[in-house]
């Protein structure tokens, strides 16, 4: 009865009888323990109830029941459960002193009601000492359960809130969840007639936590039952939430005459269990073996001695009257209904032949729709086919994407490295230069250093340009321009005249909308193309250079995976014999490539810069071949921005300082001998720090007009971390990021910070002269 349950007939094979639990009872795993332990103390009794049931059914003979006269309060505990009762000799309660008739605190100052009873019960049976904690509120019980200085509560409701630091033992009383109101409110028939009203409950309750749970209500929370029904009766707020037994108990204690059970929340009642610390599952388990061995008599006794009579809840009479009125008129005309369809069915009779007729046509009209139907299906699966076959296009797609970004990553450590060896190589020659008069025949072969320096530095940039992100400074350029420079240009000229028999046309667009980019990498894409389209033709052809301004829509069948908008068309069009299909999905791959290596531009490397530069734009490049020719089409997005002007040269006499001290922190001896020394030259004051740390320390004594700082520094703290600790001593510290990484994300990272300015290795005397300058004479940093 505990859980609102009826018998009912039952039909079984004796060979398998078990008891059965729903698979997400909450307490299924508790009522599985208890049941088990009994069972199996039985089947080792031979006078067993158990082996009496099973015995007199094989044999055919009424069953003895004489064995139900024994002790069946006997309560079965493992050794384990007797030494855990032994080892707490005191279990100290919480209750709700107002609780009334479940557990309150009477007039003698003595624990009665419900839970009282039960826990007098289960102190003999079980041999426990369960003892209240006197004279604290409900608040303070629930303060002191938190923190396991109150151990059990006897008469508690689940909720989930409680869930987290309480167990729950099987539940031994019920009741029903009410809205109490004002006698003088209209009908109320739910929780949905009050969601718009004021609700009040005692704070801490299951009540509390069951409102909340369903949503945003107006709850108003009071601390004692009584305080909450006073606030109904004052008006304060317009209903309340409690159980019917508790409530109608302390309205007649308090005698309140103005309120009302205005509707039941829910057929089922809610239960009530000794909720126990979450650390204490043992005492779950005996608790629950104690309930269990409590009798009906013994349970009906306790519930007569506390049930008062409750309210009766109903519908208003007029109400009633009105549903019986409407229920006659319902009767009658359904009555007349029958009737009619009686005489009606009657006439359908004599028209028999007819409805067979059009029973004829109707079944004509459903093989016709079905036809319908199957062509429709047909349709639907073709679209459902070519959806799969684009799918499977998009995800090839990504899979080229990742795999090109990971091949990226790599590529972007290596460069790291190369670029630090780099900026040693092109900066000596810089020195060197300086030191040696105009006559030296040593000069030229300096010069060539340098040269082949630079032309290193274009390869690692090739590789930068790989890792994605790597793509530095962009300015507004006019894509026209940046191909007529590269067509005059004498790497252009070189290519013009390995390929004598190769002719080179353009058809440029008189548009003069620019686009906002990094102009080496756009030349090197243009660089890249047209070697490549010059190398594929055998013998005489064309390598045809287009440009047109575009709209792009998401119709367009070529270009996925970009934004409506306008778009700059860069065409490089070539008469060679063609790309196979088998190589068409994988020419952007580093290092694939079917020309003969060690033959111009045949590393590989050069399609690689060319997908990543027109990505890192924001742009798209696909590619159309045939056996007449290879067409490589790139979008770039429009601007309207004027184009940038390029700064003039300046000598190295402008670049020279006033003896300003400037500090280098790098982990790099090489670096730091080679820019100290470029800093000398240019008639700086010069302090090198190995490390972060050592930077950090330098400036808690010292100051500077400018630190040069490297990024990536190891082992210690990196140049990041430096800079951060250099301006929490000095706030308007001016400083320079140095790093062969490129313009990547750990460098937006570290110039959000307020670095003035940003280096990338290898740089020049030049170069690194006018960003020291520049710095100098700013006021204070940049952003």
């Amino acid at each position: 009865p505990s859980y609102d349950l009826s018998p009912t007939s039952v039909m079984f094979n004796p060979r398998h009888i078990k008891f059965a639990f729903p698979s997400d009872g909450l307490l299924a795993p508790t009522l599985k323990q208890t049941i088990d332990v009994y069972l199996r103390a039985a089947n080792t009794d031979p006078k067993s109830p158990v082996k009496q049931i099973i015995t007199a059914f094989f044999k055919g003979v009424p069953v003895d029941w004489s064995f139900q006269q024994g002790d069946t309060r006997r309560v079965y505990l493992t050794e384990k459960e007797k030494n855990w009762i032994k080892n707490h000799p005191t279990i100290r309660l919480g209750v709700d002193p107002e609780f009334a008739p479940f557990e309150f605190i009477n007039e003698n100052g003595q624990y009665s009601g419900y839970g009282a009873d039960y826990v007098r019960l289960l102190n003999e049976r079980l041999g426990l000492n369960m003892e209240i904690v006197p004279e604290i509120s409900w608040q303070e019980v629930i303060s002191r359960l938190q923190d396991r200085r109150i151990d059990v509560l006897p008469a508690a409701g689940y909720t989930a809130e409680r869930s987290s630091y309480l167990r729950y033992s099987t539940p031994y009383i019920g009741f029903h969840r009410v809205i109490i109101s004002h006698i003088g409110n209209p009908f109320i028939s739910g929780l949905a007639d009050i969601t718009g009203l004021r609700i009040g409950v005692q704070a801490n309750s299951s009540h509390s936590g069951w409102l909340k749970e369903k949503g945003p209500l107006k709850i108003h929370e009071y601390d004692t039952l009584a305080q909450t029904l006073q606030a109904v009766s004052k008006g304060n707020v317009d209903v309340m939430i409690g159980n019917l037994a508790a409530c109608t108990y302390l309205i007649r204690g308090l005698h309140i005459t103005n309120l009302k059970v205005a509707s039941p929340l829910s057929s089922k009642r809610q239960l009530l269990h000794f909720a126990i610390r979450k650390d204490w599952p043992e005492l779950v388990s005996i608790i629950d073996k104690g309930l269990a061995s409590i009798t009906s008599e013994e349970s009906e006794r306790i519930r007569n001695r506390w049930t008062a009579a409750g309210f009766n809840v109903g519908i208003p009479a007029e109400i009633m009257w009105k549903r019986i009125a409407l229920l006659v008129i319902t009767a009658s005309v359904l009555i007349g209904m029958f009737w009619a369809w009686s005489l009606r069915l009657k006439r359908e009779v004599s028209r028999r032949e007819a409805v067979e007729q059009e029973l004829q046509e109707a079944g004509k009209e459903l093989e016709n729709r079905v036809k319908r139907r199957t062509a429709e299906l047909e349709e639907a699966n073709q679209a459902l086919k070519t959806e799969m076959e684009n799918k499977l296009r998009l995800e090839q797609k990504l899979h080229r994407s990742q795999k090109m970004e990971t091949i990226g990553l790599m590529a972007g450590g290596v460069a790291h490295d190369l670029n630090n060896i780099l900026t040693s190589i092109s900066c000596y020659p810089d020195l060197l230069l300086m030191k040696l008069p105009e006559d030296n025949e040593l000069r030229p072969l300096i010069q060539d250093i340098r040269f082949s320096s630079r032309q290193a530095a274009e390869v690692v940039s090739d590789l930068l340009t790989v890792a994605r992100g790597s793509i530095g400074t962009r300015t507004a350029a006019c894509l026209n321009d940046i191909i007529e420079g590269y067509l005059h240009s004498p790497e252009h000229k070189k290519t013009v005249e390995t390929h004598d028999k190769v002719s080179f046309t353009t058809d440029l667009t008189p548009s003069k909308t620019t686009i906002i980019c990094s102009p080496v990498h756009i030349r090197k894409c243009l660089m890249n193309l047209i070697n490549n389209g010059a190398e594929a033709i055998n013998g005489p052809g064309e390598v045809f250079i287009k440009t047109e301004l575009v709209r792009h829509t998401e119709s367009a069948p070529t270009t996925d995976g970009l934004e409506d908008g306008e778009y700059i068309k860069l065409a490089i069009i070539d008469s060679g014999p063609g790309i196979e299909a088998k190589h068409s999905q994988r020419i952007f791959e580093p290092f694939y490539s079917k020309k003969v290596m060690g033959k111009r531009s045949g590393s590989g490397l050069g399609l690689t810069v060319v997908w990543n530069a027109v990505h890192d734009h924001g742009g798209h490049i696909n590619v159309v071949s045939d056996k007449k020719g290879t067409t490589f089409n790139l979008y770039f997005p429009a601007s309207h921005e004027q184009v940038s002007l390029e700064t003039s040269d300046i000598s190295i006499d402008q670049l020279k300082g006033d003896g300003q001290k400037v500090v280098i922190v790098d982990d790099e001896e090489s670096q730091r001998f080679i820019v100290g020394k470029l800093l000398e030259q240019l008639n700086y004051s010069v302090h090198i720090c190995s490390s972060g740390e050592k930077g950090i320390e330098y400036f808690r004594r010292n100051s500077a007009d400018l630190v040069l700082i490297d990024l990536v520094m190891s082992p210690g703290i990196d140049g990041k971390q430096t800079y951060e600790q250099i301006t929490e001593i000095h706030p308007d510290q001016k400083a320079i990021l140095l790093s062969g990484l490129g313009d990547c994300s750990r460098v937006s990272e570290a110039m959000e910070l307020g670095f003035n300015s940003f280096l990338k290795k290898p740089f020049s005397l030049v170069q690194l002269g006018l960003a020291i300058k520049t710095v100098l004479s700013e006021n204070g940093k940049s952003a």
